[in-house]
Protein backbone atom coordinates (compact mmCIF):
# COMPACT_ATOMS: atom_id res chain seq x y z
CA UNK A 1 0.00 0.00 0.00
CA UNK A 2 1.16 3.51 -0.72
CA UNK A 3 1.29 6.40 1.74
CA UNK A 4 -2.08 7.58 0.38
CA UNK A 5 -3.79 4.22 0.90
CA UNK A 6 -6.69 4.10 3.36
CA UNK A 7 -9.37 1.56 4.17
CA UNK A 8 -12.88 1.14 2.79
CA UNK A 9 -14.20 -0.51 5.91
CA UNK A 10 -13.51 -0.97 9.61
CA UNK A 11 -13.15 -4.71 9.00
CA UNK A 12 -10.20 -4.14 6.65
CA UNK A 13 -8.56 -1.87 9.22
CA UNK A 14 -9.02 -4.43 11.98
CA UNK A 15 -7.50 -7.16 9.82
CA UNK A 16 -4.35 -5.10 9.29
CA UNK A 17 -4.25 -4.12 12.96
CA UNK A 18 -4.32 -7.78 13.99
CA UNK A 19 -1.62 -8.69 11.49
CA UNK A 20 0.72 -5.95 12.70
CA UNK A 21 0.70 -7.02 16.35
CA UNK A 22 3.68 -9.28 17.02
CA UNK A 23 2.22 -10.70 20.20
CA UNK A 24 -1.07 -10.52 22.08
CA UNK A 25 -1.46 -7.53 24.35
CA UNK A 26 -1.56 -8.27 28.11
CA UNK A 27 -5.13 -8.34 29.45
CA UNK A 28 -6.51 -4.82 29.75
CA UNK A 29 -9.29 -3.78 32.05
CA UNK A 30 -12.49 -2.76 30.28
CA UNK A 31 -14.48 0.33 31.26
CA UNK A 32 -17.64 -0.31 33.29
CA UNK A 33 -20.73 -1.18 31.27
CA UNK A 34 -22.36 2.11 32.27
CA UNK A 35 -19.66 4.12 30.51
CA UNK A 36 -19.83 5.36 26.93
CA UNK A 37 -16.12 4.86 26.31
CA UNK A 38 -15.81 3.33 22.84
CA UNK A 39 -13.80 3.65 19.66
CA UNK A 40 -15.06 6.41 17.42
CA UNK A 41 -13.89 4.30 14.48
CA UNK A 42 -16.99 2.16 15.03
CA UNK A 43 -19.47 4.99 14.48
CA UNK A 44 -20.64 6.85 11.41
CA UNK A 45 -19.73 10.50 10.97
CA UNK A 46 -22.41 13.19 10.88
CA UNK A 47 -22.24 12.93 7.11
CA UNK A 48 -23.29 9.27 7.36
CA UNK A 49 -20.05 7.79 6.06
CA UNK A 50 -17.43 5.59 7.67
CA UNK A 51 -14.66 7.60 9.37
CA UNK A 52 -11.15 7.50 7.95
CA UNK A 53 -9.09 4.95 9.99
CA UNK A 54 -5.36 5.23 10.49
CA UNK A 55 -3.00 4.58 7.60
CA UNK A 56 -0.36 1.83 7.70
CA UNK A 57 2.24 4.56 8.18
CA UNK A 58 0.33 5.90 11.19
CA UNK A 59 0.13 2.43 12.71
CA UNK A 60 3.87 1.93 12.19
CA UNK A 61 4.66 5.29 13.80
CA UNK A 62 2.56 4.48 16.87
CA UNK A 63 3.99 0.96 17.07
CA UNK A 64 7.50 2.47 17.23
CA UNK A 65 6.36 4.12 20.48
CA UNK A 66 5.10 0.78 21.80
CA UNK A 67 1.43 1.67 21.10
CA UNK A 68 -0.30 -1.21 19.36
CA UNK A 69 -3.48 -0.91 17.22
CA UNK A 70 -5.66 -2.54 19.87
CA UNK A 71 -5.01 0.41 22.22
CA UNK A 72 -5.49 2.94 19.42
CA UNK A 73 -8.87 1.41 18.58
CA UNK A 74 -9.88 1.38 22.25
CA UNK A 75 -8.90 5.05 22.58
CA UNK A 76 -10.74 6.07 19.42
CA UNK A 77 -7.64 7.45 17.71
CA UNK A 78 -8.26 7.94 13.99
CA UNK A 79 -7.69 10.17 11.03
CA UNK A 80 -10.02 13.01 10.13
CA UNK A 81 -10.30 14.97 6.93
CA UNK A 82 -10.58 18.74 6.97
CA UNK A 83 -14.36 18.44 6.64
CA UNK A 84 -14.63 15.87 9.45
CA UNK A 85 -12.45 17.92 11.79
CA UNK A 86 -14.78 20.87 11.34
CA UNK A 87 -18.15 19.07 11.24
CA UNK A 88 -17.60 16.23 13.73
CA UNK A 89 -15.24 17.85 16.24
CA UNK A 90 -16.00 21.56 16.03
CA UNK A 91 -12.56 22.62 14.82
CA UNK A 92 -12.68 26.21 13.59
CA UNK A 93 -10.34 28.19 11.42
CA UNK A 94 -9.96 29.87 8.07
CA UNK A 95 -11.12 27.79 5.14
CA UNK A 96 -7.64 28.23 3.70
CA UNK A 97 -6.25 26.19 6.63
CA UNK A 98 -6.07 22.41 6.32
CA UNK A 99 -7.39 20.87 9.56
CA UNK A 100 -6.89 17.24 8.52
CA UNK A 101 -4.81 15.04 10.80
CA UNK A 102 -5.06 12.55 13.67
CA UNK A 103 -7.72 13.18 16.28
CA UNK A 104 -7.34 12.32 19.97
CA UNK A 105 -10.82 12.23 21.55
CA UNK A 106 -10.98 13.19 25.23
CA UNK A 107 -13.32 11.16 27.47
CA UNK A 108 -14.43 11.78 31.03
CA UNK A 109 -13.32 9.02 33.42
CA UNK A 110 -16.55 9.66 35.37
CA UNK A 111 -19.22 9.60 32.66
CA UNK A 112 -17.28 8.00 29.80
CA UNK A 113 -18.66 10.67 27.45
CA UNK A 114 -16.48 12.66 25.10
CA UNK A 115 -15.60 16.04 26.58
CA UNK A 116 -13.42 17.52 23.84
CA UNK A 117 -10.70 16.50 21.39
CA UNK A 118 -7.39 17.62 19.93
CA UNK A 119 -6.32 17.24 16.32
CA UNK A 120 -2.67 16.80 15.47
CA UNK A 121 -2.63 18.54 12.10
CA UNK A 122 -0.74 17.10 9.17
CA UNK A 123 -0.12 20.51 7.61
CA UNK A 124 0.16 23.27 10.23
CA UNK A 125 1.30 26.74 9.30
CA UNK A 126 4.91 27.69 9.96
CA UNK A 127 6.18 30.81 11.67
CA UNK A 128 9.89 31.56 11.98
CA UNK A 129 10.65 28.02 10.85
CA UNK A 130 8.49 26.39 13.55
CA UNK A 131 5.03 24.79 13.21
CA UNK A 132 2.17 26.97 14.44
CA UNK A 133 -1.06 25.53 15.83
CA UNK A 134 0.17 21.98 15.28
CA UNK A 135 -2.41 20.80 17.82
CA UNK A 136 -5.83 22.41 17.76
CA UNK A 137 -8.95 21.96 19.90
CA UNK A 138 -12.63 22.70 19.20
CA UNK A 139 -13.56 26.34 19.55
CA UNK A 140 -15.53 27.01 22.74
CA UNK A 141 -14.73 23.71 24.47
CA UNK A 142 -13.54 23.87 28.05
CA UNK A 143 -10.05 22.49 28.53
CA UNK A 144 -9.73 19.00 29.98
CA UNK A 145 -7.05 16.46 30.84
CA UNK A 146 -6.61 13.45 28.56
CA UNK A 147 -7.44 10.12 30.21
CA UNK A 148 -6.47 6.93 28.33
CA UNK A 149 -8.70 3.84 28.26
CA UNK A 150 -9.10 2.09 31.61
CA UNK A 151 -8.70 5.28 33.63
CA UNK A 152 -12.02 4.92 35.47
CA UNK A 153 -11.17 1.50 36.87
CA UNK A 154 -7.65 2.54 37.83
CA UNK A 155 -8.93 5.59 39.71
CA UNK A 156 -10.97 3.32 41.96
CA UNK A 157 -7.70 2.20 43.54
CA UNK A 158 -6.71 4.67 46.29
CA UNK A 159 -3.03 3.77 45.95
CA UNK A 160 -2.90 4.16 42.16
CA UNK A 161 0.08 6.25 41.05
CA UNK A 162 -0.59 8.91 38.42
CA UNK A 163 1.89 10.24 35.85
CA UNK A 164 1.20 13.70 34.43
CA UNK A 165 2.76 14.10 30.99
CA UNK A 166 2.42 16.74 28.30
CA UNK A 167 1.15 14.92 25.19
CA UNK A 168 -1.58 12.40 24.43
CA UNK A 169 0.91 10.16 22.63
CA UNK A 170 3.03 10.12 25.78
CA UNK A 171 0.02 9.08 27.87
CA UNK A 172 -0.79 6.25 25.46
CA UNK A 173 2.84 5.13 25.28
CA UNK A 174 3.08 5.02 29.08
CA UNK A 175 -0.23 3.16 29.28
CA UNK A 176 1.11 0.48 26.94
CA UNK A 177 4.45 0.41 28.79
CA UNK A 178 2.79 0.05 32.21
CA UNK A 179 0.78 -2.87 30.87
CA UNK A 180 3.90 -4.55 29.45
CA UNK A 181 5.95 -4.25 32.63
CA UNK A 182 3.08 -4.90 35.04
CA UNK A 183 3.12 -1.50 36.78
CA UNK A 184 0.08 0.09 38.39
CA UNK A 185 0.23 3.52 36.77
CA UNK A 186 -2.33 5.89 35.28
CA UNK A 187 -0.73 8.25 32.75
CA UNK A 188 -2.69 11.47 32.15
CA UNK A 189 -1.86 14.04 29.48
CA UNK A 190 -2.17 17.77 30.03
CA UNK A 191 -1.94 18.96 26.43
CA UNK A 192 1.20 21.00 27.06
CA UNK A 193 3.22 22.14 30.06
CA UNK A 194 0.54 24.70 31.04
CA UNK A 195 -2.37 22.52 29.86
CA UNK A 196 -3.38 21.81 33.46
CA UNK A 197 -4.69 25.39 33.72
CA UNK A 198 -7.51 26.95 31.76
CA UNK A 199 -10.83 28.74 31.84
CA UNK A 200 -12.72 27.46 34.88
CA UNK A 201 -15.54 29.98 35.10
CA UNK A 202 -16.79 33.51 34.61
CA UNK A 203 -16.70 36.53 36.88
CA UNK A 204 -17.73 40.16 36.78
CA UNK A 205 -14.91 42.64 36.31
CA UNK A 206 -14.65 46.10 37.91
CA UNK A 207 -16.40 47.69 34.91
CA UNK A 208 -19.24 45.17 35.07
CA UNK A 209 -18.23 43.08 32.09
CA UNK A 210 -18.03 39.28 32.22
CA UNK A 211 -14.50 37.92 32.08
CA UNK A 212 -12.95 34.46 32.12
CA UNK A 213 -11.64 33.04 35.38
CA UNK A 214 -8.43 31.09 34.85
CA UNK A 215 -7.09 28.43 37.19
CA UNK A 216 -6.19 24.76 37.66
CA UNK A 217 -8.57 22.43 35.83
CA UNK A 218 -11.21 20.61 37.92
CA UNK A 219 -9.98 17.35 36.34
CA UNK A 220 -6.86 17.63 38.52
CA UNK A 221 -8.95 16.59 41.50
CA UNK A 222 -8.32 12.97 40.48
CA UNK A 223 -4.75 13.47 41.71
CA UNK A 224 -5.72 14.43 45.26
CA UNK A 225 -3.90 12.31 47.86
CA UNK A 226 -2.28 10.13 45.17
CA UNK A 227 1.38 9.72 44.35
CA UNK A 228 1.87 11.88 41.27
CA UNK A 229 4.85 11.71 38.92
CA UNK A 230 5.27 15.00 37.06
CA UNK A 231 7.11 14.18 33.83
CA UNK A 232 7.57 17.22 31.62
CA UNK A 233 9.21 16.89 28.23
CA UNK A 234 13.01 16.83 28.17
CA UNK A 235 13.23 20.53 27.28
CA UNK A 236 12.40 21.34 30.91
CA UNK A 237 16.17 21.26 31.47
CA UNK A 238 16.65 24.50 29.52
CA UNK A 239 13.24 26.05 28.96
CA UNK A 240 12.27 28.64 31.58
CA UNK A 241 8.59 28.48 30.59
CA UNK A 242 8.44 24.73 31.18
CA UNK A 243 10.38 25.07 34.45
CA UNK A 244 7.90 27.67 35.67
CA UNK A 245 4.96 25.42 34.75
CA UNK A 246 6.57 22.45 36.52
CA UNK A 247 7.16 24.48 39.67
CA UNK A 248 3.61 25.88 39.75
CA UNK A 249 2.10 22.43 39.16
CA UNK A 250 4.23 20.85 41.88
CA UNK A 251 3.17 23.50 44.40
CA UNK A 252 -0.51 23.08 43.50
CA UNK A 253 -0.35 19.28 43.84
CA UNK A 254 1.51 19.52 47.15
CA UNK A 255 -1.22 21.80 48.48
CA UNK A 256 -3.73 19.06 47.61
CA UNK A 257 -1.86 16.45 49.67
CA UNK A 258 -0.30 14.68 46.70
CA UNK A 259 2.96 12.79 47.02
CA UNK A 260 4.70 14.79 44.29
CA UNK A 261 7.56 13.09 42.45
CA UNK A 262 9.30 15.25 39.85
CA UNK A 263 11.08 13.33 37.10
CA UNK A 264 13.32 14.64 34.33
CA UNK A 265 13.96 12.63 31.20
CA UNK A 266 17.58 11.91 30.26
CA UNK A 267 19.09 13.99 27.49
CA UNK A 268 19.38 11.87 24.34
CA UNK A 269 19.23 12.84 20.68
CA UNK A 270 15.71 12.44 19.40
CA UNK A 271 14.14 12.35 22.88
CA UNK A 272 11.65 15.02 23.91
CA UNK A 273 8.73 13.20 25.52
CA UNK A 274 8.60 9.87 27.37
CA UNK A 275 7.16 8.30 24.19
CA UNK A 276 10.38 9.26 22.39
CA UNK A 277 12.44 7.76 25.21
CA UNK A 278 10.63 4.45 24.77
CA UNK A 279 11.22 4.53 21.02
CA UNK A 280 14.91 5.48 21.22
CA UNK A 281 16.09 3.70 24.40
CA UNK A 282 13.44 1.11 25.27
CA UNK A 283 11.39 0.05 28.30
CA UNK A 284 14.28 -0.12 30.77
CA UNK A 285 15.29 3.49 30.08
CA UNK A 286 11.80 4.72 30.97
CA UNK A 287 11.76 2.60 34.12
CA UNK A 288 15.06 4.17 35.21
CA UNK A 289 13.77 7.67 34.46
CA UNK A 290 10.63 7.14 36.54
CA UNK A 291 12.44 5.42 39.38
CA UNK A 292 15.29 7.95 39.63
CA UNK A 293 14.16 11.00 41.62
CA UNK A 294 15.52 14.46 41.07
CA UNK A 295 15.90 14.39 44.82
CA UNK A 296 14.57 11.75 47.18
CA UNK A 297 12.18 13.22 49.75
CA UNK A 298 12.95 10.66 52.42
CA UNK A 299 14.70 7.38 53.05
CA UNK A 300 17.75 5.98 51.27
CA UNK A 301 18.23 7.44 47.84
CA UNK A 302 20.71 8.72 45.33
CA UNK A 303 22.31 11.13 47.82
CA UNK A 304 23.09 8.26 50.18
CA UNK A 305 24.43 6.22 47.26
CA UNK A 306 26.79 9.04 46.26
CA UNK A 307 28.00 9.45 49.84
CA UNK A 308 28.61 5.72 50.13
CA UNK A 309 30.64 5.81 46.91
CA UNK A 310 33.18 8.18 48.49
CA UNK A 311 32.99 6.85 52.06
CA UNK A 312 36.33 5.00 52.03
CA UNK A 313 38.39 7.95 50.83
CA UNK A 314 40.26 10.60 52.83
CA UNK A 315 40.08 14.23 51.78
CA UNK A 316 42.11 17.29 52.62
CA UNK A 317 39.00 19.21 53.68
CA UNK A 318 35.23 19.05 53.85
CA UNK A 319 35.13 21.35 50.82
CA UNK A 320 37.07 18.77 48.84
CA UNK A 321 34.81 16.04 50.18
CA UNK A 322 31.74 18.03 49.12
CA UNK A 323 33.06 18.35 45.59
CA UNK A 324 33.89 14.62 45.42
CA UNK A 325 30.34 13.93 46.58
CA UNK A 326 29.00 16.15 43.77
CA UNK A 327 31.16 14.33 41.22
CA UNK A 328 29.87 10.95 42.43
CA UNK A 329 26.30 12.25 42.30
CA UNK A 330 26.71 13.51 38.73
CA UNK A 331 28.14 10.17 37.63
CA UNK A 332 25.10 8.42 39.10
CA UNK A 333 22.77 10.82 37.30
CA UNK A 334 24.46 10.56 33.91
CA UNK A 335 23.63 13.58 31.76
CA UNK A 336 20.81 14.81 34.02
CA UNK A 337 21.10 17.68 36.45
CA UNK A 338 21.64 16.82 40.11
CA UNK A 339 19.75 18.17 43.10
CA UNK A 340 21.84 19.51 45.99
CA UNK A 341 19.55 19.93 49.03
CA UNK A 342 21.78 21.60 51.60
CA UNK A 343 20.02 20.31 54.71
CA UNK A 344 20.14 16.66 53.69
CA UNK A 345 23.73 16.89 52.46
CA UNK A 346 24.73 18.66 55.66
CA UNK A 347 23.22 15.80 57.68
CA UNK A 348 25.15 13.26 55.61
CA UNK A 349 28.43 15.17 55.95
CA UNK A 350 27.97 16.18 59.58
CA UNK A 351 27.88 19.90 58.76
CA UNK A 352 25.37 22.66 59.33
CA UNK A 353 23.28 23.34 56.24
CA UNK A 354 24.67 26.87 55.96
CA UNK A 355 28.16 25.40 55.51
CA UNK A 356 26.96 23.28 52.60
CA UNK A 357 25.20 26.33 51.14
CA UNK A 358 28.51 28.19 51.26
CA UNK A 359 30.39 25.30 49.62
CA UNK A 360 27.77 25.11 46.92
CA UNK A 361 27.81 28.83 46.19
CA UNK A 362 31.59 28.98 46.04
CA UNK A 363 31.62 25.98 43.69
CA UNK A 364 29.27 27.86 41.37
CA UNK A 365 31.55 30.91 41.44
CA UNK A 366 34.55 28.73 40.61
CA UNK A 367 32.77 27.06 37.73
CA UNK A 368 32.63 23.62 39.36
CA UNK A 369 28.83 23.73 39.44
CA UNK A 370 26.50 25.15 36.79
CA UNK A 371 23.01 26.17 37.89
CA UNK A 372 20.29 24.17 36.10
CA UNK A 373 17.02 24.76 37.96
CA UNK A 374 15.55 26.70 40.86
CA UNK A 375 14.31 25.25 44.11
CA UNK A 376 10.61 24.40 44.57
CA UNK A 377 9.62 24.89 48.23
CA UNK A 378 8.78 21.63 49.98
CA UNK A 379 9.25 19.71 46.74
CA UNK A 380 12.65 19.96 45.09
CA UNK A 381 16.09 21.33 45.77
CA UNK A 382 17.92 23.58 43.35
CA UNK A 383 19.58 21.56 40.58
CA UNK A 384 23.05 21.81 39.06
CA UNK A 385 25.37 20.23 36.53
CA UNK A 386 28.71 19.16 38.00
CA UNK A 387 31.86 19.75 35.98
CA UNK A 388 33.75 16.49 36.18
CA UNK A 389 37.49 16.80 36.91
CA UNK A 390 40.16 15.87 34.38
CA UNK A 391 43.06 14.90 36.63
CA UNK A 392 46.71 14.94 35.61
CA UNK A 393 49.79 13.65 37.41
CA UNK A 394 50.30 17.08 38.91
CA UNK A 395 46.77 17.27 40.25
CA UNK A 396 45.76 16.13 43.69
CA UNK A 397 43.41 13.20 43.20
CA UNK A 398 40.16 13.86 44.99
CA UNK A 399 39.51 10.28 45.91
CA UNK A 400 43.00 8.84 46.25
CA UNK A 401 44.75 11.11 48.72
CA UNK A 402 45.44 9.07 51.85
CA UNK A 403 47.99 11.35 53.53
CA UNK A 404 46.29 14.58 54.55
CA UNK A 405 43.80 14.83 57.36
CA UNK A 406 40.42 16.49 57.16
CA UNK A 407 40.57 20.00 58.57
CA UNK A 408 43.96 21.04 57.12
CA UNK A 409 44.13 24.10 54.92
CA UNK A 410 44.29 23.18 51.25
CA UNK A 411 45.18 25.14 48.17
CA UNK A 412 45.83 22.24 45.79
CA UNK A 413 42.29 21.25 44.73
CA UNK A 414 42.01 20.40 41.02
CA UNK A 415 41.72 23.65 39.09
CA UNK A 416 38.79 23.55 36.69
CA UNK A 417 38.49 27.29 36.13
CA UNK A 418 41.06 28.70 38.48
CA UNK A 419 41.51 28.01 42.17
CA UNK A 420 38.30 28.04 44.18
CA UNK A 421 38.03 31.52 45.78
CA UNK A 422 37.02 30.94 49.38
CA UNK A 423 35.96 33.67 51.76
CA UNK A 424 37.19 31.60 54.70
CA UNK A 425 40.03 29.12 55.04
CA UNK A 426 39.20 25.41 54.75
CA UNK A 427 39.90 25.08 58.45
CA UNK A 428 37.35 27.78 59.15
CA UNK A 429 34.81 25.99 57.00
CA UNK A 430 35.44 22.83 59.01
CA UNK A 431 34.85 24.66 62.26
CA UNK A 432 31.54 26.03 60.97
CA UNK A 433 30.29 22.47 60.58
CA UNK A 434 30.71 21.94 64.30
CA UNK A 435 28.84 25.08 65.34
CA UNK A 436 25.24 26.09 65.33
CA UNK A 437 24.73 29.38 63.47
CA UNK A 438 23.18 30.93 66.56
CA UNK A 439 26.49 30.48 68.39
CA UNK A 440 28.59 32.30 65.81
CA UNK A 441 29.85 35.78 66.50
CA UNK A 442 28.74 38.66 64.32
CA UNK A 443 32.19 38.74 62.69
CA UNK A 444 32.01 35.02 61.86
CA UNK A 445 28.54 35.38 60.40
CA UNK A 446 29.54 38.33 58.22
CA UNK A 447 32.50 36.33 56.90
CA UNK A 448 30.17 33.77 55.35
CA UNK A 449 29.36 34.86 51.82
CA UNK A 450 25.82 33.64 51.22
CA UNK A 451 22.44 34.78 49.91
CA UNK A 452 19.52 35.66 52.19
CA UNK A 453 18.31 32.89 54.47
CA UNK A 454 14.95 32.72 52.69
CA UNK A 455 16.50 31.43 49.48
CA UNK A 456 18.66 28.82 51.17
CA UNK A 457 15.74 27.71 53.31
CA UNK A 458 13.87 26.74 50.15
CA UNK A 459 16.33 23.95 49.51
CA UNK A 460 16.66 23.08 53.19
CA UNK A 461 13.16 21.67 53.41
CA UNK A 462 14.04 18.39 51.70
Amino acid sequence: MTAETHFDSCEEFNQLATAQEDAPMPPRSSPPATEKWSSSTLHLTTAGTLPLPLSPEDIAAFKRLGILPSLLTEAGIRRVSDVEARSDFGIKGSLSQDMSGIVFPYFSPVTGKRTTARVRRDHPEFEHGKPKNKYISPWGDARHLYFPPGAAEKLRKPDMAIALVEAEKSALALTAWASRVGMDLLPVAMGGCWGWRGRVGKAESADGSRVDVLGPLPDLSVCDQHRVYVVMDANVAGNAKVQQAEKALAIFLAEHKCDVQLRHLPQFDGVNGPDDLLAVRGDDALRMALMTPICSNNGPGILEAAMEAIADEIYTSNMERFYAFCVALQRLRGTQAVALPVERIGALMGCHWSTIATYRRQAVIAGWLQHAGNAVPHVRAATFFVKLPILTNSDTALTKNKTKQIGEDSSDLPSLSGNLPLSLSEKSFESLGEKNMTSLSGEEKSAIVRKPHSEDSEVAWL
